[in-house]
């Protein structure tokens, strides 16, 4: 047992030893994301979401497997949605553009020289539109604005001193989007606190390490 344990220590604090996480070591990384899913709950309404994300970001390990870094991101969520009425259905189309700045910190836990668990901690602000187009081709405009912070664990493979392949999915956090139409003063705001485990939160990257 105290081997065992003593394995596991070495795992979690021996991150210096591996040339990819070393302290000045900087890091450029690119993420993607896409993901499509139907919800149809029968006598009401059928829902399709598609979300696509893309995610660049650059870092620098200000220590030994510790990240500090910055984030620039796009995501597209679209929902088509097909509402029963008096005639038969009716379709609307949601659609959001956000542009997100996101500073992060990551821990990286080595398991091996190739090998390494992440845990990122993110704090980000957002903004862009929205629009919503009803049958007949009349269509609603909105401005779109966000702030979110997010715990979001991910696995890191090295095949190269050089190469990273990373995948993220799943988060814990508190994000809120405010949504104002170009025609009216009506400002609606929605948050969302807790475990997201909703598929868009796939993403899978590469990085590339250098600088050392």
């Amino acid at each position: 047992m105290k081997k065992i344990l003593a394995m596991v220590g070495l795992c979690l604090i021996g991150t210096g030893a591996f040339a990819q996480t070393g302290s000045g070591t900087i890091v450029l990384s690119g993420s993607v994301g896409y993901s499509k899913t139907t919800q149809d709950d029968n006598a009401s309404q059928e829902v399709d979401q598609t979300t696509f994300n893309l995610s660049p970001s650059v870092g620098y390990f200000i220590q030994d497997g510790l990240e500090l870094g910055i984030g620039l991101g796009f995501n597209q969520t679209s929902n088509g949605i097909l509402v029963p009425d008096g005639w038969g259905m009716s379709e609307y189309e949601m659609k959001t553009n956000l542009f997100s700045f996101n500073p992060y910190i990551r821990k990286y836990f080595m398991v091996s020289d190739k090998v390494a668990f992440t845990g990122s901690a993110t704090a980000g602000f957002s903004t862009g539109s929205s629009s919503i187009s009803l049958d007949g081709g009349r269509e609603y405009k909105s401005e779109v604005s966000g702030f979110q912070v997010a715990v979001v664990p991910g696995l890191s493979f090295f095949p190269t001193e050089k190469i990273g392949i990373t995948a993220a999915f799943g988060s814990l956090g508190y994000s809120e989007l405010s949504s104002k139409p170009e025609e009216g003063d009506d400002k609606t705001t929605s948050s969302t606190v807790g475990l997201n485990l909703n598929a868009s939160t796939l993403s899978i990257g590469f990085s590339y390490h250098f600088g050392r």
